[in-house]
């Protein structure tokens, strides 16, 4: 008999069952989810925010939205690395690379004969998200004959823009347009880097960006419903692609060589897909 699994909240026992043994239960606490929620979530409300509130109220959500969704993209490259069968060593000598460069790195490890296309106008748009990170984080005054209103325009002839999402360089011109764009243009990119790129089945995708949660017995679990209501408002409202983490029940196991063991209850019959380990398929 087949065992499937339902989902409510994060890190919870499926199925009301608990570990064996206490204290042998183990997580695998990955950022990604909560920052992807919280650009999720800042991003609606900087949108759908009671008109009452103020415009600086509004923008300040939108800022805050587009850093969160930086942060998720840097620990969707860190995820990935941390996927590759190597030494400490050397994960801590690839932990050093650029953003763009760890997602090489994992590219190259899937088997691709190339890095990412720079070109690329979903590389082009994280570019500019990782662009828009550098510039907040290392902030510097500027110069200008004119003190422009950040509610007013950003349009000023010394107002320096991204090149592909075509915004501001200075946070304090950011929008709720400029969030709901940078969110969708993350989720584009994952799509096209995990799925497209990388040919990840949607489970192995999911897994890779998600908690894990490993019970007594050894079976893991990924902590899907963690995201929390932002993500579901974006998803129906804004018709976000969100494929690459579109599994939403399931129970996951390993076997000896490291095939991935993945029981779909959403699927016809509780369809099983059985996966090899991404990096010791590779080496058979």
């Amino acid at each position: 008999m087949k065992r499937t699994y339902d989902y409510h909240l994060a890190f919870s026992v499926p199925s009301g069952k608990k570990p064996e043994r206490e204290g042998e239960q183990t997580f695998v606490v990955k950022p990604f989810c909560q920052l992807f929620a919280d650009a999720a979530l800042l991003a609606y409300h900087s949108q759908v925010a009671n008109k009452d509130l103020s415009w600086a109220f509004r923008n300040a959500c939108a800022r805050s939205s587009i850093l969160n969704s930086s942060f998720a993209l840097e620990s969707a490259a860190n995820c990935c690395l941390a996927r590759l069968d190597t030494s400490k060593q050397a994960f801590k000598e690839l932990d050093h690379l650029a953003t763009l460069g760890k997602f090489d790195v994992f590219l190259i490890a899937r088997g691709a004969d190339r890095f990412l296309d720079r070109g690329n106008k979903y590389v082009q748009a994280v570019a500019d998200l990782i662009e828009l990170r550098n510039a907040a984080v290392h902030a510097k005054h500027t110069t200008r004959k004119k003190l422009l209103s950040a509610n007013i325009t950003r349009s000023g002839d010394d107002i320096k823009h991204t090149p592909c999402l075509r915004i501001p360089l200075e946070h304090i011109y950011w929008t709720p347009d400029d969030a709901k764009q940078v969110l969708r243009s993350l989720c584009d990119f994952l799509n096209y880097y995990l799925l497209g790129l990388c040919k990840l089945p949607i489970p192995v995708s999911e897994a890779i960006l998600c908690t894990e949660w490993h019970d007594a017995k050894g079976d893991m679990y990924t902590a899907t419903q963690e995201f929390g209501p932002g993500l579901f408002k974006v998803e129906s409202e804004w018709k976000l692609d969100l494929r690459f983490l579109h599994t939403w029940k399931r129970h996951t196991s390993y076997e000896k060589d490291g095939t991935e063991v993945v029981t779909l209850p959403a699927y016809p019959n509780n369809e099983v897909h059985r996966i090899p380990h991404p990096e010791r398929a590779r080496k058979r």
